[in-house]
């Protein structure tokens, strides 16, 4: 049998078929219109949390640059502790942490933006920022020794969990990481606690800050001197923290840039050097003894500890000396202690103690040969030291400056070896065995950035020409 048909039947077939095409047109595009539009909300949080993160950052590195001005007797550098919501301390929200922590640990915590001057910053999500503090950048309790070879303490992984943003060598750690927490993820629980009207939530890290593949942004490790490894969230490894770093560089880059910083350390090379040669007028012979204490060391078992920058018998050539033992006994000095800020000219300050306590490592001194201790000559040329092939001087004292392309000072092992402090004849005249060594003086440059003062043979101090 034969099944006819009609044409109103095909045509009421195909208006349903392009009816569900155009309805899966329109499904498709308002996916698609979801999608964009939720892209677009995503990158403007993001783009609130990165900035953020900037003016934090901006914040953090203006704190540690004038915490000598705010904190008298202080050197720059440090960084302010976290907000952790500890109720025994009754200070308003926002407020950094008198003291968090053992020295040299890591602290984490809240922002504490109104310590810092700042409104409460707030990630793209209504968040306050969160931020990590390395041990060795806390200001309280402090490290022993806070200069621009001080290593921070926190590794940071990038969000494929092998790339590393910071730490990838020892000398490459962050001093501090910022992080945007973003919405709650998991069983974060977010619930207020008290005293948080301004930012909400709770003072628990784990709460807003995620951990993966080893990393775990909300803890860092409480032992002295300990490593930490944070992640920066994204590429699906379930943390959606946004983060920024502050290195070393990044804090004296801008320390570098104060014209009274320079002064001050330029100020502390020439009081040290009048130190030396002053301790060369009290000798036990008199007026016409005018010799001046051995050099210390340049591997030394902690550069930490002053008393450990001891001179050495017989060494012309190595760090500046601060314990003076050996010199004194040799000579039979009238200095006021065995230590060298009893030889100064002028009182040895809080502020000298500040800065030499902080930057000892840097500083290095040459002794001609004929105003060792042990000189028959007691105080004579031949032989002397000269600076760029002229003059004759009883001693040299080198402020080493910043590390050039090539210079290591992260370990016990780079810190042993002169040429990671001092270039071109100044290293190679190590250990100056004559002790009549011609030393290089002069302008700054991308190869050589070594300062010196020179003491004549009268133990009258000056730049070296």
């Amino acid at each position: 049998m034969i099944i006819r048909r009609s044409a109103a039947g095909f045509r009421q077939r195909g208006l349903a078929l392009l009816i569900m095409l155009s309805l899966l047109v329109l499904a498709t595009a308002t996916l698609l219109v979801e999608r964009f539009t939720a892209a677009r909300i995503q990158s403007r949080r993001d783009e609130i949390s990165d900035a953020a993160l900037a003016q934090a950052k901006e914040a953090l590195i203006a704190y540690a640059l004038t915490y000598g001005d705010n904190h008298p007797n202080k050197v720059p550098g440090y960084l302010l502790c976290p907000e952790t919501g500890n109720s025994a301390i009754a200070m308003p929200e926002g407020s950094a942490d008198p003291s968090c922590g053992t020295k040299n640990a890591s602290a984490i915590g809240r922002l504490p933006w109104r310590t810092l001057g700042l409104e409460p910053l707030k990630d793209g999500a209504h968040e306050c920022l969160w931020y990590a503090v390395s041990g060795s950048y806390k200001n309280n309790p402090g490290t022993d020794m806070m200069n621009w070879d001080t290593d921070g303490q926190l590794t940071v992984r990038g969000a494929d969990g092998r790339s590393t943003i910071a730490g990838a060598t020892a000398g490459e750690h962050a001093a501090a990481v910022i992080f945007a927490p973003g919405p709650p993820t998991g069983r974060q629980d977010r619930r207020p606690a008290a005293d948080t009207a301004v930012c909400g939530g709770n003072y628990n890290p784990a709460n807003y800050l995620e951990a993966a593949g080893g990393a775990d942004n909300s803890s860092v490790a409480v032992g002295a001197g300990a490593l930490s490894t944070l992640i920066a969230g994204g590429s699906g490894n379930g943390v959606n923290d946004r983060l920024i770093v502050i290195t070393p560089d990044d804090i004296f880059a801008a320390v570098r840039k104060r014209a009274d910083f320079q002064a001050a350390l330029a100020g502390l090379t020439r009081h040290l050097a009048q130190c030396i040669a002053t301790y060369g007028t009290r000798n036990a012979a008199g007026p016409e003894d005018r010799r001046l204490p051995w050099a210390a060391p340049v591997a030394l078992a902690d550069y930490t500890t002053g008393s450990r920058f001891e001179d050495e018998a017989g060494n012309l050539s190595g760090r500046l000396p601060f314990s003076l033992k050996r010199s004194k006994r040799a000579t039979d000095n009238a200095m006021s202690s065995t230590a060298l800020d009893g030889s100064c000219p002028e009182p040895w300050s809080a502020a000298d103690d500040e800065w030499y306590g902080n930057w000892k490592d840097q500083f290095f001194y040459a002794l001609a040969g004929g105003f060792s201790p042990l000189s028959a000559t007691a105080g004579a040329c031949p032989p002397c030291l000269n600076a760029d092939g002229s003059g004759s001087y009883a001693a040299i004292v080198m402020f080493s400056g910043s590390r050039l392309a090539g210079q290591n000072r992260s370990s016990s092992a780079d810190k042993a070896q002169i040429a990671n402090y001092l270039e071109d004849r100044n290293n190679a005249n190590h250990p100056n065995a004559g002790g009549d060594a011609d030393y290089r003086s002069g302008p700054a440059d991308a190869r050589f950035n070594d300062l010196l003062y020179c003491i004549d043979t009268g133990l009258k101090v000056a730049p070296c020409p």
